[in-house]
C-alpha cells in the first residue's frame, strides 16, 4: 500500500487580485464558485484548402481572415508537452513547452479527473524555486485517492494565478490517472489574455502573401467589431496558376493563416466574390504554330477545338509574327455581290454592269478616307469570250447642280496601267467567274484629309468586261455613275442605284496616313450566336500580342457537334502577305 501524505496546509499564499480582462466565462465560474465552461478553441495556426487547377486565370480570390480572442487554447494545439518523472505515485509532472514566451492567466483541465496541485514558470535558465500557483492542499484518502482544493479563487481542476505571468515553459504538477501525454495535452487548456498578434498568410509554405504586424484589435484598421477583414489573395494566386500549357485538372493549396500569439483564428473563401476562369492553348501544329499565306487582302478561318468543360469564351489571346508591306486594301472584304433586288433572287447575283470602248462607268468609294496615298485600285470583273483590256483613270468632283453629294469631274491625271483579262474557256474549265484585279498607277496619288475621294472610271480599251454589282444594306453603297468614255454621266435607273442599296464594288489600295494608321490584321472570335470582332494587330519579327475580349456578360458559347467543342478565329488581312499565329490561349469559364 503506498503511503498516505497529508498535503493540506502546503500553501499560504494569499488571494491577490484577478485581472477583470479574464475571460468571462473564468469570471462567472469564480462568483460560482464552479469549474469555467470554456472553450478551447485558441490555436495559432488555420489551414483553408483550396483547388484550383495550374491552368486557373484568377481574376478575383479574397478570403476572410478572423483574429480574435479566445476562451483557451488546447496544450495540444499551442506547445509541446512531455513527461517528467515523479516521486509520489498519482503525481504526474509536465513540461509544457510555448516555444516562445506566452504571457499566461491560468491552467485549466477539461477533464474533470484531472486535479491541479503546483505550477512553476521558467525563468530563462531554470524554473523557478517559488510556484506560480499552488492548491490550498491536498489529501490523500485511505482508498490510496488524492483530493485537492484550489487556492481560492481557483479549484482543483483550474487555477487562476494571482497575476498574469510571461514565460516560455511551464512545469505543472498534476494528480490524475492519465499517463498518457497526448491525451494530457488535449485534456488542459491556458488562458493566454494576449490579442492574437503578427499574422501571416502563406500558400503552400512560401513566402508570406499578407502581414500584419502587431495585435489585432477589433473595429479598428480595417478590422470589424469580430475581428474579421477581407484580404484580396487575386495576385497571389495568379502568379502560382495562369499556366495555359497545364491540366485542367485540380491541385489543392494549402492557404496558412498564422499567429504569433493563439487566438480564436479562422480563413475562409469568400465564395460570392470569387471569379476563376480557365486558360487553354491550343495546339496548331507539330511547331506549336500556323503559318497564314493571304495571296491579297481576304479572310482566312481557324477552328480551335476546346475542352469539354469549356461552358463560354471569355477571351482569346495570341502572338502573330511576319513582315508586311505599308500598304492596305480598304474594305479588305466585299461589299457583297447583290443577291436580291425587286422581288428576285439569284445567288450569283442579280445586277450587273456590261462595259465595253463605248460605255463607261465609274464609282466613288466611300470607305479610304484614311488612306494618305493612293497606289492602285481593286475591280471584281470578268470578261466576255475573246477577252478584254481595262484600265481606271481618276475623276475629281465636281460640285452637284442640285447642292446634294459631288458628281463626277475631269481627270486628275491618275490612269492606271491597262490590265488584260482572258475570257472564259470551256476547254480549259474555266467559266469567266469574277477576279479582284489591281490596276496600279504609276505613282502614288495623295488623297487629301476631309475631302471625298476621287472617282475611279472604268475605261474598256478592248473587249468587253462584265462587272457584278454589290448590296451594302445598312452601309451607304458606293454610287455608280454611267456614260461614254468621255462622259457625260448620269445615274443608274432607281431600280439600281444608291435608292435600292446598290452600289459598286471596289477597294482601295494605298498608303495609311501617319497619324491614322491601319492595322493590317483583324481577328475575331466567332461562335455560333455571338462573336468578338475587329480587334487590330500589327505583326512584328517577335510576334505582336491580340487579345480578343468579350464584353462582360456577353462571353461566347462554343459550338457543339458530335459532343465536339469548337470555337472560330477568324483573321482577316488587307495585306498580301504570310504570318504567323502561335500561342493561342482561350480564356473560358466552367
Amino acid at each position: 500500500m503506498t503511503a498516505k501524505i497529508d498535503f493540506e496546509g502546503s500553501d499560504s499564499l494569499e488571494r491577490k487580485h484577478v485581472d477583470e480582462r479574464g475571460f468571462p466565462a473564468i469570471q462567472e465560474a469564480i462568483k460560482g464558485r464552479r469549474a469555467p465552461q470554456v472553450q478551447t478553441d485558441g490555436i495559432a495556426s488555420k489551414t483553408l484548402p483550396v483547388a484550383l487547377p495550374r491552368s486557373a486565370l484568377v481574376r478575383r480570390f479574397e478570403v476572410t481572415v478572423r483574429a480574435d480572442h479566445a476562451d483557451a487554447a488546447s496544450f495540444a494545439n499551442v506547445a509541446q508537452v512531455r513527461a517528467q518523472p515523479a516521486a509520489i505515485d498519482g503525481l504526474v509532472t509536465l513540461i509544457v513547452d510555448f516555444g516562445m514566451p506566452r504571457t499566461v492567466a491560468a491552467i485549466g483541465a477539461s477533464n474533470e479527473e484531472i486535479q491541479i496541485f503546483q505550477i512553476r514558470p521558467w525563468t530563462g535558465a531554470a524554473f523557478a524555486d517559488a510556484p506560480v500557483y499552488t492548491a490550498a492542499n491536498a489529501k490523500s484518502l485511505l482508498d490510496g485517492t488524492t483530493v485537492v482544493t484550489g487556492a481560492a479563487p481557483s479549484r482543483s481542476d483550474y487555477a487562476v494565478f494571482p497575476s498574469e505571468v510571461r514565460t516560455e515553459r511551464l512545469m505543472i504538477d498534476l494528480f490524475t490517472d492519465q499517463t498518457d501525454v497526448v491525451a494530457l495535452s488535449q485534456d488542459l487548456w491556458a488562458q493566454l489574455p494576449d490579442a492574437p498578434a503578427d499574422l501571416e498568410l502563406r500558400i503552400d509554405q512560401g513566402p508570406p502573401v499578407f502581414r500584419w504586424p502587431g495585435p489585432v484589435q477589433g473595429g479598428r484598421d480595417g478590422w470589424d467589431a469580430d475581428a474579421r477583414r477581407t484580404v484580396d489573395l487575386t495576385a497571389a494566386f495568379d502568379a502560382l496558376t495562369h499556366d495555359p500549357v497545364a491540366a485542367d485538372t485540380n491541385l489543392t493549396f494549402q492557404v496558412t493563416l498564422t499567429s504569433r500569439v493563439p487566438g480564436l483564428l479562422g480563413l475562409t473563401t469568400n465564395e460570392a466574390t470569387k471569379r476563376v476562369s480557365y486558360l487553354q492553348r491550343i495546339v496548331l501544329g507539330a511547331e506549336g504554330k500556323r503559318d497564314l499565306a493571304f495571296d491579297a487582302e481576304g479572310q482566312q478561318t481557324l477552328t480551335l477545338p476546346l475542352r469539354s468543360s469549356t461552358a463560354a469564351i471569355e477571351a482569346v489571346s495570341l502572338l502573330v509574327s511576319g513582315n508586311v508591306p505599308p500598304e492596305r486594301a480598304v474594305p479588305p472584304l466585299g461589299p457583297p455581290i447583290a443577291t436580291t433586288l425587286g422581288g428576285a433572287s439569284e445567288s450569283q447575283g442579280v445586277a450587273e454592269l456590261r462595259l465595253d470602248p463605248d460605255h463607261s462607268v465609274c464609282v466613288r468609294p466611300l470607305l479610304g478616307g484614311d488612306l494618305g496615298e493612293l497606289v492602285a485600285v481593286r475591280l471584281p470583273l470578268r470578261a466576255d469570250p475573246g477577252g478584254a483590256e481595262v484600265r481606271v483613270l481618276l475623276l475629281g468632283n465636281a460640285e452637284a447642280a442640285s447642292g446634294g453629294d459631288p458628281e463626277p469631274g475631269p481627270p486628275t491625271g491618275g490612269s492606271s496601267k491597262s490590265v488584260t483579262l482572258d475570257g472564259p474557256d470551256e476547254d480549259a474549265g474555266t467559266d469567266g467567274a469574277d477576279t479582284w484585279l489591281t490596276f496600279a498607277f504609276p505613282r502614288a496619288t495623295p488623297l487629301k484629309s476631309g475631302d471625298p475621294l476621287p472617282w475611279v472610271q472604268v475605261v474598256v480599251l478592248r473587249g468587253a468586261v462584265r462587272w457584278t454589282l454589290g448590296q451594302f444594306g445598312t452601309e451607304p453603297p458606293n454610287p455608280l455613275r454611267r456614260g461614254p468614255t468621255a462622259g457625260p454621266w448620269s445615274r443608274l435607273p432607281r431600280l439600281l442605284g444608291e435608292e435600292a442599296g446598290i452600289g459598286g464594288r471596289v477597294r482601295l489600295v494605298g498608303r495609311a496616313r501617319k497619324d491614322k494608321p491601319i492595322a493590317p490584321l483583324s481577328f475575331s472570335v466567332v461562335g455560333p450566336t455571338r462573336a468578338v470582332r475587329d480587334v487590330g494587330a500589327t505583326p512584328t519579327a517577335k510576334g505582336a500580342l491580340v487579345s480578343i475580349e468579350a464584353v462582360a456578360g456577353q462571353a461566347i458559347a462554343p459550338r457543339v457537334a458530335s459532343g465536339n467543342k469548337t470555337v472560330d478565329l477568324v483573321v482577316v488581312s488587307s495585306v498580301a502577305a504570310t504570318v504567323a499565329i502561335r500561342d493561342v490561349d482561350v480564356t473560358g469559364s466552367k
